[in-house]
């Protein structure tokens, strides 16, 4: 037990550790305040473009594979005649 709480420090708190590294690094380096205004500065003539929204909606479709595999894997756990079966999954 105490070598699983060990891990799960090691696993969350390494990962923050060098994003804070890279981020630091990243911050240091020359033109890194142009790369931040391009970041938050957002260009609305891309709005217009089929491409975008194209990509966009293929974005959103990606995302929610997982919901919906996640889904039917728990709905797979009840019996056949469980009535709550598509409330639950809503």
């Amino acid at each position: 037990k105490n070598v699983l709480g060990k891990i799960a420090y090691f696993t969350v708190l390494f990962p923050v550790l060098l994003l804070v590294i890279i981020f630091c690094k990243a911050v240091t380096l020359e033109g890194a305040g142009d790369g931040v205004a391009y970041y938050i500065t957002p260009d609305m003539s891309h709005l217009t473009k089929a491409n975008t929204w194209s990509a966009a909606a293929s974005q959103i479709l990606f995302s929610l594979s997982p919901a919906m595999g996640t889904a039917i894997a728990m709905s797979s756990y009840h019996e056949k005649s469980y009535d709550r079966l598509l409330q639950d999954n809503l």
